[in-house]
């Protein structure tokens, strides 16, 4: 219970600051990221369904659009770590063109 709820409050922060702060949310998404990945491997159905929340809220909030196109991608192969859903994410990463400089937000949810 414990877990689901540091999500819970996890998912409104993070909301609060993709429409309030999204350069402190940039900040903080290399800590938040890895931290939502390690639960995402939760038993507990309600706490993947849970991770899978914020991380599309994070997913939407990134600014770089060459990795915010590959964001639902990359969200399904951190919620669902089986070898499709990763192997789909990293055909994406090899084949997409990136046109800017990619900052910490984006290596967040691509690492």
């Amino acid at each position: 219970r414990t877990q689901l709820a540091a999500i819970e409050i996890l998912r409104t922060i993070v909301s609060q600051l993709s429409e309030n702060a999204a350069k402190r949310l940039a900040m903080i998404l290399p800590q938040i990221v890895p931290a939502l990945c390690e639960a995402a491997a939760s038993a507990r159905g309600d706490v993947r369904d849970a991770v899978c929340s914020v991380l599309e809220k994070v997913g939407s909030s990134i600014s770089h659009r060459d990795v915010a196109a590959l964001a639902p991608e990359l969200i399904a192969a951190l919620s669902d770590p089986t070898e499709g859903p990763i192997a789909k994410a990293l055909d994406s990463l090899l084949s997409a063109v990136y046109t800017t400089a990619i900052d910490g937000a984006a290596f967040a949810l691509i690492c």
